[in-house]
């Protein structure tokens, strides 16, 4: 999605224990190492666990200028819907993504946000590449290969 110039939104939606901040924190460092200007913005109340939070992904070749986003290019929810603009809707609620999950292999399934980071680099057009993951993220060999196997999901039909 994001081509020379181009400015793209992700925004990506949980509750405490999700992994959003984990999520939003390794993709901003992922495309920072890729020469990209990042900003991340996070709105959550005050419950440790359990309280909502939302995390806003803004990524361009351009300084960016504006780290609002109205209308998100991704918007991962990992809670269900939500009324959010957005281009690209992910709900891994939803059944059809639900049921892909739920066929994954037990040791895949317990790294979910993991699968998701797949989702949202493959969502995102962001280029997998396993040995940088490990290597940025410093990601052992099962979260490389769960990251690997969401990249490589698509929503059920």
């Amino acid at each position: 999605m994001c081509g020379m110039n181009t400015l793209t939104k992700v925004k990506i939606i949980g509750r405490g224990g999700h992994g959003v901040k984990f999520l939003a924190n390794a993709l901003a460092k992922l495309l920072s190492e890729s020469s990209y200007h990042v900003s991340v913005i996070y709105d959550y109340d005050a419950a440790v666990k359990g309280g909502s939070i939302e995390a806003d992904l803004l990524y361009s070749s351009k300084p960016i200028n504006n780290p609002l986003i109205d209308k998100a290019d991704v918007c991962l929810s990992f809670v269900g819907p939500v009324k959010i603009r957005s281009n690209k809707f992910i709900d891994l609620t939803d059944k059809k993504w639900a049921l892909k999950i739920s066929e994954l292999e037990p040791s895949i399934r317990k790294n979910l946000n993991m699968v998701a980071l797949g989702i949202l680099l493959n969502s995102t057009d962001i280029n997998l590449n396993e040995k940088k993951l490990a290597l940025t993220l410093g990601l052992d060999k099962n979260n490389v290969i769960a990251v690997a196997v969401g990249h490589g999901l698509k929503q059920a039909n």
